[in-house]
């Protein structure tokens, strides 16, 4: 009797922690690629403040 109270708290506690896994994971995802983001906005400052007064 008290399985079938707890199991549906169980799997939709089961399955939310899943989906916050997953979201964790694709904003790992999204970090690094505005991680690199930010990385070649540097360089490419970097590389035009260098060439800045060349002819």
């Amino acid at each position: 009797m008290v399985d079938h109270f707890y199991k549906p708290l169980y799997e939709h506690s089961k399955n939310r922690i899943d989906a916050l896994l997953n979201r964790i994971e694709l904003l790992k995802i999204e970090r690094e690629i505005l991680l690199q983001v930010i990385k070649d906005y540097k360089d490419l400052c970097f590389k035009n403040t260098n060439t800045k007064g060349t002819p």
